[in-house]
């Protein structure tokens, strides 16, 4: 008796009949998962002589037919083992193995129709064992392309990086064309030093073919990769390079998405009208193109435009009409990214529950097509929603794993982001001068990468933690700053905000002129349209109830009545066992209820 499994095997098929031990040589070549009628091709055999062989074959437990099949008018089947399968490979001989493969490529290709990349690895396999290399490059750079197209990220890496080894150093076309596609792959991923040797040698190709649409391509993707780890000087010169040779090639979807990045790059820096004229002409350009995915992502840059200018009815349109057209074009990248900014817009509202489900699914989807980065940012914000409904421990795992994620795919303003809000949940634990720290890191990335609207809020958020914990004297210098700043941004209601605040900080100091000052001047934006965030809101009348009070002012009352009316809001539309936990999750809530319970 032979001593192992696979001898058994190779002695049960030594034993089959001629015709059908070869039938199954021809099946194992075809895969372990074949069909009839590519054995048959394969064999260049005629089909009613095999078709007696495969219920033979059945009755011997070698292979069993599957009740679906996926080419129509075949019959499909599948090896007992894998094992056994590849004993019955390793039988073919050698000067067959090379044919039978290509007559194998050949019947896929026939076979698969208008479906054939779904089968153009497998194709590429069976060029790739008859030692066809130029062949098997055009299949892999195929199948590359279609794991692309849904996503399938290692799997495409894994066929581009193939397709790129076998092709002949002449062909600098298909070479620029597959960098380009494991270019995006590592941009998704966030693998930056890859990345940045793909665009390298891109720019190097770009330069040698004196293409300008391909020199417009390369320093987009620069332009890019630079808005997402911070280096908005940079991105600006990309873009602007980019557009010029846009121009020269008369590629007006190209120059749409110049001033797509050029707006992203200066509205991270503050510069809003500049931003507003860049993604308002990216827009237009974009419909004038009929580049619908373009004029999604213009529209999303649009909406959080609005949004850090506190224009909530600009915000949402533009998100919906993204959303819509992301959709429509079925741009995955795009409508994750605007699912994460509805979260955004619901989370300031207070909308909780709406925020969260928008969150969970942005993130399903990030995770589907392999978003390191969006992954990372959707994270932190179902941060922010758990820490503004009183969840302190889940928001700070939810804000050291994006932060994690952030450095790793050199996120550099995300880093910032999370270390922002890591400082307010330490702040909330009563740990001042931990969160001190963390702003101070904070601080300094923002001033890094220029970002001043971020470091806007950082000034804010020091002057307010100093004034909670009693160090009213030490706020006011950066609430000051945090007003001059914001002043100079035009952020009509973070200004407001950062007044509030301010006013507080001298009302405590006694200098309640100055303090009624700042109140009236803040008042408008909050008796309208409110802060930025529902919780920045209510932060915001008690400032002013704090003001109002300490100058002897009649409006106190109505004051507190309006913040105690907005906690009970918010509470109600959280689940019931969340809500006593929020009403109890600042002090200064806390304080209000007690106080409007007294007053009632």
């Amino acid at each position: 008796m032979p001593a192992t499994l696979t001898g058994v095997l190779q002695a049960r098929l030594d034993s089959l009949p001629a015709a059908e031990r070869e039938t199954l040589q021809r099946a194992s070549v075809v895969g372990r998962l074949f069909w009839d009628a590519a054995v048959v091709y394969v064999g260049d055999d005629d089909p009613a002589s095999v078709a007696s062989i495969w219920p033979a074959l059945g009755r011997r437990e070698l292979v069993y037919p599957r009740e679906e099949t996926a080419f129509e008018g075949t019959r499909e089947y599948v090896f007992k083992h894998a094992l056994l399968r590849d004993v019955t490979y390793e039988s073919v001989l050698l000067r067959r193995r090379r044919d039978y493969h290509r007559r194998a490529a050949e019947w896929l290709i026939a076979a698969g129709g208008d479906r054939v990349d779904e089968y153009a690895d497998l194709i590429a396999a069976h060029y790739a064992a008859a030692g066809d290399a130029a062949t098997e490059a055009h299949w892999q750079t195929r199948a590359g392309k279609h794991a692309a197209a849904r996503f399938a990220m290692p799997e495409a890496e894994r066929a581009i990086s193939r397709a790129l080894a076998l092709l002949p150093p002449d062909d600098t076309a298909t070479r620029y064309e597959l960098l380009l596609e494991r270019e995006a792959i590592y941009q998704l991923q966030a693998r930056r030093d890859l990345q940045a040797a793909d665009l390298a040698t891109l720019a190097e190709l770009a330069a040698e073919r004196d293409d300008p649409t391909w020199s417009s391509e390369v320093a987009l993707r620069y332009a890019t990769l630079y808005n997402f780890t911070g280096d908005y000087p940079a991105s600006l010169e990309a873009a602007r390079a980019a557009e010029q040779w846009a121009i020269a090639a008369n590629d007006v979807r190209r120059q749409a998405k110049c001033h797509l990045q050029a707006g992203q790059a200066r509205r991270a820096r503050g510069d809003y009208n500049a931003a507003y004229r860049d993604l308002k002409l990216a827009l237009d350009l974009a419909r004038r193109a009929a580049a619908r995915d373009v004029e999604a992502e213009a529209l999303r840059a649009l909406g959080v435009t609005a949004q850090e200018q506190g224009d909530p009815t600009g915000q949402f349109e533009s998100f919906m009409q993204a959303l819509a057209l992301a959709r429509e074009v079925g741009d995955r990248r795009s409508e994750r990214r605007t699912l994460n900014s509805l979260g955004v817009m619901e989370e300031n509202r207070g909308n909780y529950e709406a925020a969260r489900a928008y969150f969970e699914e942005s993130l399903a989807l990030g995770r589907a097509i392999g978003d390191r980065t969006g992954i990372g940012t959707v994270l932190g914000n179902l941060g922010v929603t758990v820490m503004d409904t009183g969840d302190l421990a889940g928001a700070r795992a939810y804000f050291e794993e994006a932060e994690e994620i952030a450095r790793e795919s050199g996120d550099t303003l995300g880093v910032g982001i999370w270390l922002l809000n890591l400082a307010f949940v330490v702040a909330i634990e009563g740990d001042t001068d931990s969160a001190l720290g963390y702003y101070a890191e904070a601080r300094g990335v923002f001033e890094e990468v220029g970002d001043r609207s971020s470091q806007g809020y950082v000034l804010n958020s020091v002057g307010r933690v100093l004034l909670e914990d009693g160090r009213a004297a030490e706020a006011v210098a950066p609430l000051r700053q945090a007003v001059t700043l914001r002043d100079e941004l035009a952020q009509r209601h973070l200004l407001a905000e950062s007044r509030l605040l301010l006013a507080e900080a001298l009302a405590e100091c006694g200098d309640v002129p100055a303090a009624l000052a700042l109140l009236e001047e803040a008042l408008p934006t909050l008796d309208s349209t409110g802060l930025e965030t529902n919780e920045d809101t209510q932060r915001g009348l008690w400032a002013a109830y704090r003001v109002l009070t300490a100058a002897n002012d009649d409006r106190a009352a109505a004051t507190l009545n309006r913040l105690h009316d907005e906690i009970e809001a918010t509470a109600a539309r959280l689940p019931a066992g969340v809500r006593q936990r929020y009403r109890e999750m600042l002090p200064f809530k806390r304080e209000a209820i007690r106080l409007w319970l007294l007053n009632k």
